[in-house]
């Protein structure tokens, strides 16, 4: 005996089935767009953690659970090396100017940004993400090779509560603009 909400349908919205990559990645601050460029393998992740309070009794069953973190963040590979990129992969400023050194190690103060991202489905519908206040918190590596060279990239989304990048008490880490099921 099947289950009675069972259909014969495998796919039941193929409109919302997403090939490809982000198209574009830009990172804001105060209210200058720099544009990222190529981010291979862009990947957008929201996590949660949870406690499970397991109660008394045998077996024993979790009758409790609590959302103890929320995370939001982008990670991929970025392809393009130039003074504004590395800027940000090092934890800088995306404002480099025209200045071609950088130094990294200097003690200075985090660079926060927003990063808003788009890809486009194969039925023209714009998906769209931002997270309002973000830390580069990965390692900056320059490597050798015969394809292009990409450094790893990792946005982490910070509380906005307070409203500094854009976020608020009720939209504290970003948004997700997703298409509704047709």
């Amino acid at each position: 005996m099947g289950y009675a909400g069972f259909s014969d349908k495998g796919s039941v919205d193929i409109a919302s089935i997403l090939v490809g990559d982000w198209i574009e990645l830009l990172a804001i601050v105060s209210s200058v767009d720099y544009q990222i460029g190529n981010v291979r393998d862009g990947a957008l992740e929201v996590s949660r953690e949870f406690y499970m309070h397991e109660d008394s009794q045998f077996p024993r069953l979790a009758d409790k659970v609590f959302v103890v973190r929320a995370g939001f963040r982008f990670t991929g590979s970025i392809e393009e090396m130039n003074a504004q990129n590395i800027s940000m992969l090092i934890g800088q400023t995306l404002g480099v100017g025209n200045t071609n050194y950088l130094y990294p190690g200097v003690l200075s103060a985090p660079s926060y940004f927003t990063l808003r991202g788009r890809r486009i489905r194969d039925d023209s519908f714009q998906m769209e993400f931002a997270i309002w206040k973000c830390l580069q918190v990965a390692a900056f590596q320059l490597a050798g090779g015969d394809e292009a060279v990409a450094s790893p990239f990792e946005a982490q989304g910070l509380d906005d509560s307070a409203g500094s990048n854009g976020g608020s008490e009720s939209i504290p880490l970003g948004f997700i603009y997703a298409p509704s099921k047709t």
